[in-house]
């Protein structure tokens, strides 16, 4: 079965690790990142899965405002860069251009929305890398 699947010259060319890989011929895929224009320090996160937002406690955390609750909010982006967001029931809110979400229901992000976190506005960012370095991102998180 396999020989008819790998028919001879039909073998991989390149095995092994990221070294072996040829960095000039690397495929582009798009990242999705959260950034918060007003901020002073241009705060910019790529979301790789799952993002937690808050004063205290969480992935990301934004204590320059007093809205923004100690686990204010979630992002989750599934395969297909769709990003989603949930509300953990934060006293400020969670807002979609000016419309305050339900605590605990998901609302879908649109490239062109706005989000509010408390006081802090925010909005995504797609952006176009070499798969390659989305690769590396990856592992340089899960050594952290």
């Amino acid at each position: 079965m396999i020989g008819k699947i790998l028919k001879k010259g039909n073998e991989p060319k390149k095995v092994g690790n990221m070294a072996d890989l040829d960095i000039d011929n690397q495929s582009v895929e798009i990242a999705v990142y959260l950034t918060f224009p007003k901020l002073e320090d241009g705060v910019s996160k790529r979301l790789e899965s799952k993002l937690t937002i808050g004063s205290e406690v969480g992935d990301l955390i934004l204590s320059a405002d007093h809205g923004v609750s100690s686990r204010h909010c979630s992002l989750i982006v599934n395969a297909r860069n769709i990003v989603s967001v949930i509300d953990h029931s934060s006293e400020a809110g969670t807002y979609i251009n000016k419309k305050r979400l339900d605590p605990g229901k998901s609302y879908f992000l649109n490239e062109n929305d706005k989000l509010k976190i408390g006081n802090i506005l925010a909005k995504l960012e797609f952006m176009e890398v070499p798969a390659l370095e989305s690769v590396r991102a990856m592992e340089d998180d899960q050594t952290k």
